[in-house]
C-alpha cells in the first residue's frame, strides 16, 4: 500500500504542475518548465473533485475517499504565484491553507536532436486516430522547478506544428521510475461549469502504473481530469479526478 501511495502521490503532482504540459506544446515550454499558473491573473480558480479506491486482496471492502479542492490565485508577483488551497471531505470544508510556487523553470534546460549513425536527425511517424505525424526524436535535460539539484532527463518526440507527441523520461517525483506520456487524441471535449474546454487525451504508462489524462493548457493545472491506476503486486489504487469548476481572471 505504502508503494502506491507514494508513486500515486508523486505522480498527481506530476499531472498538476506546469510538468504536465510536456505533451502537445513546443519543445521550448518543456526546457523552460514554467509554472501552468503563469498566463492567468489573481482571482483565477479551479474546482475539481477526486475519487481515490484502494483495493487490498482479503481485506474489507475497498476503501474509497472522495474529496473536492479548489484553488485560487490570491497572490502573483513577475517570478512567483501564491494559490490558496480548499478542501471538501463529505460536508465539511477544512480550514484553508496556501503555497507558493515559481512561475519560471530555472536556466539551462536543453535539448539536442538525436542523430543516426549517419549523422541525420531520426525522424518517426507517431500515429494518432489513424493519421501519420512525423517527428523528430530529441534528447533533453531540464532543472526541476523549485528543486535546483534534481533533474529531469527525457527522449521527446516532437512535431513541427503540434509540438511535443510523446516523451518518456525518468521523473524524481516518483522516485525516478520511467515514464511514457503518449498523445493519443487531438481534440477532446469537456464541460465545466458553463464552459466547453477543448484538451488533448495522453496515456500515462510505466511499470505498475496506467493512466489516461486531458490535458489543456487553457486552465491552470493543464488537466481536465485523469484516470490513474497504480499497482503492487495484488493492490490496486485508483485515481479519478474532473475538473468540475473555472473561474479565469
Amino acid at each position: 500500500m505504502k508503494f502506491g501511495t507514494v508513486v500515486l502521490t508523486g505522480l498527481l503532482l506530476f499531472v498538476s504542475t506546469g510538468s504536465a504540459r510536456a505533451g502537445g506544446h513546443s519543445l521550448e515550454d518543456w526546457k523552460k518548465n514554467g509554472s501552468s499558473w503563469a498566463p492567468f491573473g489573481v482571482g483565477t480558480m479551479t474546482w475539481s473533485r477526486t475519487t481515490t479506491t484502494t483495493n487490498i486482496p482479503g481485506t474489507a471492502p475497498n476503501r474509497t475517499v472522495v474529496y473536492e479542492e479548489k484553488r485560487t490565485l490570491v497572490s502573483k508577483s513577475a517570478t512567483t504565484a501564491t494559490i490558496r488551497v480548499e478542501r471538501k471531505t463529505g460536508d465539511r470544508w477544512r480550514p484553508p491553507t496556501q503555497f507558493t510556487e515559481k512561475l519560471t523553470g530555472p536556466v539551462g534546460g536543453a535539448a539536442r536532436v538525436v542523430k543516426d549513425a549517419a549523422g541525420k536527425p531520426i525522424v518517426e511517424t507517431l500515429t494518432i486516430e489513424g493519421k501519420g505525424y512525423p517527428c523528430t526524436r530529441y534528447l533533453g535535460k531540464r532543472t526541476r522547478r523549485g528543486d535546483a539539484d534534481e533533474h529531469e532527463q527525457a527522449t521527446l518526440w516532437v512535431n513541427d506544428t503540434l509540438g511535443v507527441l510523446k516523451f518518456e523520461g525518468a521523473l524524481a517525483q516518483i522516485g525516478g521510475r520511467k515514464l511514457t506520456w503518449t498523445v493519443v487524441r487531438l481534440a477532446v471535449q469537456r464541460k465545466v461549469g458553463g464552459l466547453t474546454l477543448t484538451g488533448r487525451e495522453v496515456t500515462i504508462q510505466g511499470t505498475g502504473i496506467r493512466g489516461t489524462m486531458i490535458q489543456c493548457g487553457d486552465v491552470p493545472g493543464a488537466s481536465l481530469g485523469h484516470e490513474i491506476r497504480v499497482t503492487n503486486d495484488a493492490t490496486q489504487t485508483v485515481s479519478r479526478r474532473e475538473l468540475i469548476g473555472f473561474t479565469k481572471k
